[in-house]
């Protein structure tokens, strides 16, 4: 075979063998940036379990939520995590999970008197609902029809929002709500009133990416979460 060939069928090989590119945002405390810029969090831990048996790079990189979205849509070997699986977003990826459970809330301001009792109740009122572009929160409201919602690109502003009467309520994810409440020193300022839905979060997959190398993660995942290990971490950052 003459070099030309050789050549050939490396290029080929390189082009079907990319690796997975791993993508996470700040999402406390599932993935987060540590104080060094490090990713780091309950899923951060999770994954490199996993790549640990994969032999799947570590090249896991934070990034603002609306970007990594648009490139596991885009782009070919995107990981994403976590990420809530929705009816909507079901058939957009391949998925892995479920690796942890999200309860979603609402937050209103300390001293606030307002009192919900339905989410229906809530659609119908005139207070404003801060949320966060393109999450699954947001996706959810606006499948419900709720139009009375002030999304932000930062999900961190909704906190300074609420604190200063710009929004009456904040729909987030309980611990993410308090942890980025805790960052500006103003956890103490929020109460929650409204448990909105419990959720699953997976690691989602573009959809190039082999049945294969799905089945395997899934499998190291599972195995993972029968190990005391996969409660220790939990442990680690809930406790």
């Amino acid at each position: 075979m003459n070099i030309f060939k050789l050549l050939l069928l490396s290029l080929l090989f390189m082009n079907i063998s990319y690796g997975l590119e791993l993508m996470s945002e700040d999402y406390p405390p599932y993935n987060y940036p540590n104080k060094d810029g490090n990713p780091e969090g309950i899923s951060i831990d999770i994954v490199r379990e996993i790549i640990k048996k994969t032999g799947d790079k570590d090249n896991i990189t934070i990034l603002p939520w609306s970007r990594s979205y648009k490139y596991i849509q885009e782009k070919k070997g995107q990981v994403l995590f976590v990420m809530t699986k929705t009816k909507e977003r079901e058939n957009l990826f391949k998925w892995v999970g479920p690796i942890a459970s999200n309860n979603w809330v609402l937050f209103a301001k300390k001293n606030s008197k307002i009192k919900i009792n339905s989410l229906e109740e809530l659609k119908k009122s005139n207070y404003i609902i801060g949320t966060y572009n393109d999450d699954a929160c947001e996706l959810f409201l606006k499948k419900n029809h709720f139009v009375n919602i002030a999304s932000v690109a930062d999900d961190t502003l909704n906190v300074k929002k609420l604190f200063n009467n710009r929004i009456d309520f904040w729909i987030v994810g309980e611990y993410q709500g308090i942890l980025k409440a805790k960052r500006l020193n103003l956890h103490k300022e929020i109460k929650k009133v409204f448990d909105v839905k419990q959720t699953e979060l997976y690691i989602a997959f573009s959809k190039d990416v082999s049945d294969k190398i799905i089945s395997k993660w899934q499998r190291e995942l599972d195995i993972l979460k029968e190990n005391e290990k996969y409660q220790a971490i939990l442990d680690k950052y809930l406790k």
